[in-house]
């Protein structure tokens, strides 16, 4: 008894899985274990695509200004929305690791022009997610347009109250059993100690070059503060990271870090941004932290 989607599939009892998280779009969809149960079979295997892609969190930080992508009266990770460029990298990724389509997730209740999705109202919302969609459904498209996978604490969230079952659904796992998009945070405990956020990425799998930027938020991180930061272990030379710092929150100061492609190390699929923090700052109650992580690869 149970479910066991392999043996459905190799009896031919399914047509087509739908590999999904709860929600949001991610870009690192565990899509190959349902591709390894189809191998030759007839059953396709379509990834799930969402117009959300932030997740559920609603408190500070915010993201960076998204004009057009953005959920009217949310705050937070919560109120990201897809655009094409971050939906041809999530569709990249699902294609490179095994889907032969894309199924999409609350879509017409997002295009609901009464009311019901919210922003379906709106005309230009509703352009913007047509667009998104045909850019994704098409491989072709994927690979002709600029490609920006977008990492976010995709199930961290606000466990007080009752709200269906997301809150199960969404306690900092995926239903597929792995963290998705963890917070690494540099307490003194942690210093000098190398942590690693993970992001898959289709582009660079196969050691080729890469133009575009790979950019990392550090919050509760000043410009005195220092860390050391590596890709899959090979340390990143400190003279490549451009730092600024964003004082605007005075409550949550950020350290926007940025690197060229052409100055990083080889990719290979599943990769890892270490950090090292070695700052002796006293931040008092506000511990420093990392949790968004954007590559953006130019055609």
């Amino acid at each position: 008894a149970g479910l066991d989607t392999a043996a459905w599939i190799r009896r031919g009892d399914l047509d087509y899985v739908v590999a999904c998280e709860h929600n949001c779009s991610w870009p690192a969809l565990n899509v190959e274990q349902f591709a390894a149960m189809a191998e030759g079979t007839n059953c396709e295997v379509y990834a799930m695509m969402g117009d959300m892609i932030g997740g559920c969190w609603n408190g500070k930080p915010d993201p960076l200004p998204r004009p057009g992508a953005d959920a009217p009266g949310w705050t937070g990770y919560q109120r990201m929305l897809n655009r094409p460029e971050e939906a041809r990298a999530i569709a990249a990724n699902h294609y490179a690791w095994g889907a032969t389509g894309i199924g999409l997730w609350n879509v017409p209740n997002n295009f609901n022009v009464h009311g019901y999705g919210k922003w379906g109202q709106d005309p230009a919302q509703r352009e913007r997610m047509q667009s998104w969609i045909l850019e994704a459904v098409d491989p072709r498209r994927v690979q002709t347009g600029r490609r920006t996978y977008h990492y976010l604490p995709l199930y961290k969230r606000d466990y007080h109250g009752l709200e269906r079952n997301y809150k199960y659904l969404e306690s900092g796992r995926s239903m597929h059993g792995a963290f998705k998009g963890p917070t690494l945070y540099f307490n003194e405990g942690k210093r000098g100690r190398r942590q690693a956020l993970p992001f898959r990425v289709a582009d660079g799998r196969d050691g080729e070059k890469l133009a575009g930027t790979l950019r990392f938020r550090m919050i509760h991180c000043d410009d005195g503060d220092t860390f050391d930061a590596d890709v899959n272990g090979a340390v990143i030379d400190a003279a490549k990271l451009r730092r600024t710092v964003d004082r605007a929150d005075a409550e949550m100061i950020c350290t926007w870090v940025e690197l060229d492609l052409a100055d990083c190390s080889p990719l290979s699929g599943d990769n890892e941004l270490g950090l090292t923090w070695t700052s002796t700052a006293d931040h008092g109650q506000n511990v420093p932290c990392m949790e968004e992580l954007v590559m953006t690869v130019e055609p």
